[in-house]
């Protein structure tokens, strides 16, 4: 439903999404941990065995509740007020985790890609040579101005909730995207970051089956965007980074299982690796590392529980200085240029 649509249908649905996402809160702490925990490999088997799991589980639990609910002598109030909690403390969380699994093992199973970048049966298909990857740090948006350089790029690859429709910085971000990497939030299902005939791909989707269900948890259980993000995710044309990439940048960057590297070191290595003439390098901007006060050049114009999920990302889930000395070593070796040195270099000629 559009976000601009004020009608009393709209206005009514937007206040039950809003209450879900509240109150969706309560429902993770008890099936977390199987999930938290869980390190399996994200394949259609593994999917499989832990939603049936979690059904063992929330029978075995319901039926001790309910038992237990009904041999002791309550008032009307308690009881309903005891139906409540459990309803989002336990009901709602196994119910989601369990979706998300079905849901997690039939893309996992899917007979058919048609990405033209990530098809683990053909070939990479660039639309040329040039690739340039837009990082969103603050430092994108400030400085010489390089969006003209930007839209002349072959492949220009953007991130999660990047801005360049509303933000009024054109002249710094640029206009043109080919390739959208996506993180579990799933921004291109949101109309305001969606980009017509951009290659969308799932950044960590294939790094263990808890990562894999996650990106229907946040669209699907607590956004209640069923058909949006089932359309997404069962889009053919959508790609992913491959497990082994994964867990070979965690190996080079040395970090723990709990951590993931970020959507931008992953995009970075793997068009470094696959680029179609090793002469030209990777063009880069955009990447602070999350150093400074602001994380995004948007920040003034994020919403609050996007900011909320940049922090704990950044603080709880990525290694930020292990990349940028990933990010440097590139460089040094040529596979990398940042795009500012690349236009000053060509403005000297």
């Amino acid at each position: 439903m559009a976000t601009g649509d004020n009608s009393v249908g709209a206005v009514l649905w937007r206040g039950v999404v809003a209450m879900n996402r509240t109150c969706s809160l309560m429902g993770y702490f008890v099936p977390f941990p199987m999930a938290a925990f869980n390190f399996a490999s994200p394949t259609a088997a593994n999917a499989r065995i832990f939603y049936r799991s979690l059904l063992a589980s929330w029978v075995a639990v319901d039926s001790l509740f309910f038992y237990k609910m009904y041999q002791t002598s309550l008032s009307l109030k308690t009881r309903v007020c005891a139906h409540f909690f459990w309803y989002w403390c336990v009901e709602f969380g196994f119910a989601s985790l369990t979706l998300c699994g079905v849901l997690t093992e039939k893309v996992l199973d899917r007979a058919t890609c048609t990405s033209r970048l990530f098809n683990p049966d053909k070939e990479p298909r660039f639309k040329g040579k040039r690739i340039c990857i837009l990082g969103n740090g603050p430092s994108l948006a400030t400085g010489e101005p390089v969006g003209d350089v930007i839209d002349t790029m072959d492949e220009v690859v953007r991130f999660n909730n990047f801005q360049t429709k509303v933000s009024g910085l054109e002249k710094w971000t640029g206009t043109k995207t080919t390739v959208h990497f996506s993180d579990s939030m799933l921004y291109p299902t949101f109309p305001e970051y969606k980009v017509e005939g951009a290659d969308v791909v799932l950044s960590l989707f294939m790094d263990r089956l808890m990562v894999a269900g996650s990106y229907f948890v946040f669209r699907i259980c607590a956004d209640l965007a069923f058909r949006a993000t089932w359309k997404f995710m069962s889009d053919p044309a959508l790609g992913w980074i491959p497990h082994e990439d994964i867990a070979n940048m965690k190996k080079e960057l040395g970090i723990t299982k709990w951590k993931h590297p970020t959507s931008g070191v992953l995009a970075i290595d793997w068009f470094v690796r696959h680029r179609p003439d090793p002469s030209i390098p990777v063009y880069i901007a955009g990447f602070d590392f999350f150093q400074g006060p602001t994380i995004h050049y948007y920040s003034k114009t994020e919403p609050l529980y996007e900011r909320v999920n940049d922090l704990i990302g950044v603080n709880i889930m990525h290694e930020p200085e292990r990349e940028k000395v990933f990010v440097e070593k590139l460089v040094k070796e040529g596979k990398l240029q940042w795009l500012s040195a690349s236009k000053n270099a060509a403005s000297t000629k």
